[in-house]
């Protein structure tokens, strides 16, 4: 029986919508035919998590439902037939908020509050499977939300507090964090004793009680099995069958199958990009089949069915193989993955038919060499590949998949003998699918070729600044600051030694380097040219053991040179400075030079006195007295 309608419920009510275009997302449908904005759209592409939802799904084997988060950005709206969909408007309101809401509300940790719904129900998702999850579980679940404002310490501290034990970061204050614990500098409690943690007290706040939550519909649990789902779309045709002999059916009868998807995901954003509206497509999904969504061991391999998601995937291996380092290293590698959102909804069938390098799948599927059975939908046969046989093309980019086949099963060891190791690196820690796996097929490619490992390394480098936009002269200064600081180089080390080569590239003397060094260095300093040549002088002199005496000398013997004053100035002058500084009078100067005069002449004393005595009167002396020569000589 065929059917075009596809029904869910929506935090707690019934939705059924008929023939839902398979290019419709569950974001677009909420905002914008439910009016649902809490939901926030920014990405589209499913790496940001702001908008996130939980969605929930019966398990016969378990008997109860169990919850996923999931990004309703690049989630198609028909796979949420017959779930459980919960938005952040479900679970809690203005009025009635949300223990989750409360604590973020409370915590500080919410700014702009866009990225807020997406936290809110990532953390939903995982509580309603774990009620009491480790502080490292709830870190791993926020690994696919972003938050671009308010940080990531508070919006932890709130969502940690529902770990075991609860309070916070640091246990309600005793771990020792000193902005929790209320104390002083002097170990005086500031705060009262009722308030655990300094800031905010979660233990005061109502608990997560998961009877109070909305329960899982009655009627999808009763309901019978599916039907097949053909829907129409403005440019794609979908059918999805609920067995495989169905399948192989369908394939036949249709003139052209453009598509074998298992839930879209890829396909739908690839076909996205096209822009013209009358480009139809046709597709088969594998999504309804339920023999495809078990896990069974036979003969020492574990089938994994192809309908599973790539959380399943990690289960199914965690739960049946035996060697528990193989699983801990291919867990490790997948705890940097995109993010819990991504591999709840997208199928690692999927991944592994694209043969791109990025995927995670891809590159563990050809390191460990892992089997796959494929089904010919046309003969209705089965054949089982190896890694190697399947990836063809230049570095492994295409399948051996006939445009008939699909794949039904991964085949892996139950108990692999051999060690494994993984080494991943993205853009950003976790949460990041756009890696540098093809390092595996490069290194494979590189070493049929001969390149040696340097090479490699060089050759990359080029491309990545290349393409980042950096001038050949900035990749040096990079790789020069690197290697330096490996080698424990100091900064101003490595300043000397540039100087050095450049200098002597341009054929710079190191006394012109010195002398460079100092003018550059007075400059910053702000002293002045005439500072700079006192300091320089006294230390040359310094060196030359001159005293500071002979110093005033020098520079006065080549200061007077320079102004043109003869040496018998110089005397003068210093002369008078002299006398000046010993208060001596003028009449006093005057004798004192007749003294030291007359003793670099070689007169006596005696001889000064009788020519002082013997010189000539002065002519007014003889106009002042009318008397004779002979008076005036008896008088004198």
């Amino acid at each position: 029986m065929t059917t075009s309608k596809i029904t869910f419920f929506l935090n707690g009510n019934e939705v059924t919508v008929d023939n839902p275009d398979p290019e419709l997302t569950l974001a677009t449908f909420l905002r914008y035919k439910l009016h649902l904005t809490g939901t926030k759209l920014a990405c589209e592409e499913g790496a940001c998590g702001s908008c996130t939802v939980a969605i929930a799904r019966w398990n016969k084997e378990e008997r109860k439902a169990k919850f996923v988060s999931a990004n309703a950005c690049i989630t198609p709206l028909y796979l949420v037939d017959g779930a459980l969909v919960l938005t952040v408007e479900g679970i809690g309101s203005q009025k009635r908020l949300h223990p989750i809401q409360e604590r973020l509300s409370s915590g500080n940790a919410t700014q702009c509050g866009f990225c807020s719904p997406g936290f809110v129900m990532t953390a939903y998702a995982l509580l309603r499977n774990n009620p009491s999850p480790t502080a490292d579980e709830i870190r791993s679940a926020l690994v696919g939300n972003l938050c671009r404002c308010t940080g990531y310490r508070p919006i932890l501290e709130a969502l940690e507090s529902f770990a075991r034990p609860s309070g916070g970061c640091c246990m309600g204050g005793k771990g020792g964090c000193p902005c929790k614990d209320g104390k002083s500098e002097n170990g005086v409690p500031e705060k009262s004793p009722d308030v655990a943690c300094g800031l905010v007290n979660y233990e005061q706040m109502q608990k997560f009680d998961e009877t109070s939550e909305i329960i899982f519909p009655p009627t999808l649990i009763v309901a019978s099995e599916q039907q097949t789902l053909s829907i129409n779309g403005k440019r794609i045709t979908l059918y999805s069958p609920t067995t495989l002999e169905e399948l192989s059916a369908k394939f036949k009868s249709l003139p052209n199958v453009d598509n074998i998807v298992s839930t879209g995901i890829l396909a739908r954003f690839n076909h996205s990009q096209v822009p013209s509206p009358a480009a139809r497509s046709t597709w088969l999904s594998i999504q309804r089949i339920e023999t495809l969504k078990k896990v069974d061991v036979v003969d020492g391999e574990i089938l994994i069915g192809s309908g599973l998601s790539i959380s399943e995937f990690l289960s199914a291996i965690r739960s049946n193989c035996k060697t528990a380092q193989y699983v801990d290293t291919i867990e490790e590698l997948y705890a940097k993955y995109s993010s819990d959102q991504v591999k709840n909804t997208a199928s690692w069938s999927g991944a592994l038919a694209t043969a791109a390098a990025k995927f995670d799948i891809c590159t563990l599927f050809l390191a460990l060499n892992w089997r796959v059975r494929l089904y010919n939908l046309s003969t209705s046969s089965y054949r089982t590949l190896t890694a190697d046989q399947l990836f063809s093309g230049v570095n492994g980019s295409k399948t051996a998949l006939a445009s008939s086949e699909v794949i039904t099963a991964l085949l892996v060891p139950v108990a692999p003998t051999h060690r494994i190791a993984s080494f991943k690196h993205g853009m950003r820690f976790g949460a990041d699918d756009a890696t540098w796996c093809k390092i595996a097929e490069d290194v494979v490619y590189r070493r049929r070729r001969g390149v040696s490992p340097k090479t490699w390394c060089i050759a990359e480098d080029v491309v990545y600044r290349r393409r980042r936009g950096a001038s050949p002269k900035t990749w040096c200064i990079a790789e020069d600051v690197a290697y330096r600081r490996r080698r424990g180089v100091s900064p101003k080390t490595w300043c000397i030694a540039e100087d050095v080569v450049y200098r002597r590239r341009r054929g710079v003397s190191p006394k012109m380097w010195r002398i460079a060094e100092d003018v550059a260095y007075r400059r910053r300093r702000g002293v002045s040219p005439k500072t700079w040549c006192i300091a320089e002088d006294v230390v040359y002199r310094r060196r030359r053991g001159v005293s500071p005496k002979t110093w005033c000398f020098a520079e006065d013997v080549a200061y007077r040179r320079r102004r043109g004053v003869s040496p018998k100035m110089w005397r003068i002058a210093e002369d008078v400075a002299y006398h000046r500084r010993r208060g001596v009078s003028p009449k006093m100067w005057r004798i004192a030079e007749d003294v030291a005069y007359r003793r670099r002449c070689g007169v006596s004393p005696k001889t000064w006195h009788t020519h002082y005595l013997l010189s000539p009167l002065p002519s007014s002396l003889f106009s002042a007295c009318p008397l004779t020569i002979k008076e005036q000589s008896c008088k004198l």
